[in-house]
């Protein structure tokens, strides 16, 4: 795993490193505005692969889509009027709409298992610029094994992945590529997860930071 300490002297590099690792199909760990999670290309089916064998996630249970910005996230999504309501007001933030993906867009199955997709814009700026040098929403998940808490601090994604091995589901050879330090993270409460339908009733799937009524 390649380290790299975030600072204004390192910022454009670490950028550029995020960005080249993605489109090369690897997985980045990197700081959130709640804690730190481990992504990749979206479309890139060996890549969300491995961030599964990474998480030991079980397949059945879909990976999130962060964008860099509300325009990048409607470029693949379909949001109602409902939900678009309510992302122009939370957006960018901790809130995770389960909405549907556009027509003629196309991403790796185990991301939108029946066209559905779980995406939100991050409000951290980092990692905002580094999606929107990418491109394209990447596929994303909190940096820990499942079942762990999740790492809020660079030392935290280390120690999250250092101790496995062959008899567990994550390999050595499974760990992140590259780390992105942003030090540790203030304590937050988790993305709040929701989902609206056509007619306006919201369903809450997760609680978190956000409270939507």
């Amino acid at each position: 795993m390649i380290i790299i300490p975030l600072s204004s002297k390192t910022r454009a590099f670490a950028i550029a490193s995020a960005v080249k690792a993605l489109k090369r199909g690897e997985v980045v760990a990197f700081p959130t505005e709640t804690v730190y999670g481990i992504g990749c290309d979206a479309k890139n089916v060996k890549a969300v692969k491995r961030l599964f064998a990474i998480k030991g996630r079980d397949e059945k249970k879909p990976i999130q889509l962060i964008a860099g910005s509300m325009k990048q996230a409607t470029s693949i999504a379909a949001l109602n009027c409902f939900e678009e309501k309510i992302a122009k007001v939370c957006w960018p933030g901790p809130l995770t709409l389960l909405t549907h993906l556009k027509k003629g867009k196309t991403l790796a199955s185990r991301v939108n298992p029946k066209r559905v997709i779980g995406i939100r814009v991050t409000s951290d700026r980092f990692l905002q610029e580094c999606i929107l040098a990418f491109g394209s929403p990447i596929a994303a998940t909190s940096a820990n094994q499942s079942g762990k808490i999740p790492a809020s601090s660079g030392k935290g994604v280390v120690r999250a992945f250092k101790n496995v091995n062959t008899s567990t589901r994550v390999s050595s050879h499974t760990r992140p590529d590259l780390l992105i330090d942003a030090g540790a993270r203030p304590r937050r409460k988790p993305t709040t997860v929701v989902r609206i339908s056509d007619a306006g009733v919201i369903e809450i799937v997760r609680q978190g930071g956000i409270r939507i009524s």
